[in-house]
């Protein structure tokens, strides 16, 4: 009888300790492409790829972009890889991605002189954790 009672303690016990272990959120992957609409003054293309030119000169291969969370802490830094021409030579495209982003209430790229952009996690859900920044439209 006792080792039946001491049985259903330790079953109980361990039974209590799976409903109230919290688990760990996984960490998000957030991508996004930086798109420079502007021709002539705006961006060039050369055998390397495409780049800001003129006013947009910071925008190019190595321009980083800094995520951070709702209290401002850097959760993670890159930098563009080189940029590419879509659209029949309309556009110049930088894509860049953070593949560990803790969970956050809201996530701010910071993009440099070039400003910073705030989402919720219901707004980068809905976008299916992509972003899109569009200049020179």
């Amino acid at each position: 009888m006792r080792t039946s009672l001491v049985a259903a303690v330790v079953l109980a016990v361990l039974a209590g300790c799976g409903a109230t272990a919290e688990a760990t959120p996984e960490p998000r992957a957030i991508s996004g492409s930086f798109t420079l609409h502007a021709t002539g003054a705006g961006w060039s293309e050369d055998a390397a790829g495409c780049r800001g030119d003129g006013g947009y000169s910071d925008i190019r291969s190595g321009m980083q972009i800094t995520l951070r969370d709702e209290t401002g802490r850097v959760m993670g830094t890159t930098s563009f890889p080189v940029g590419r021409v879509e659209g029949a030579g309309l556009r110049c495209v930088f894509e860049f991605e953070f593949t560990d982003a803790p969970e956050a209430e809201f996530y701010t790229l910071d993009s440099g002189r070039r400003g910073e952009l705030t989402y919720s996690v219901a707004e980068l859900e809905d976008r299916g954790w992509h972003v899109g920044i569009d200049i020179g439209r």
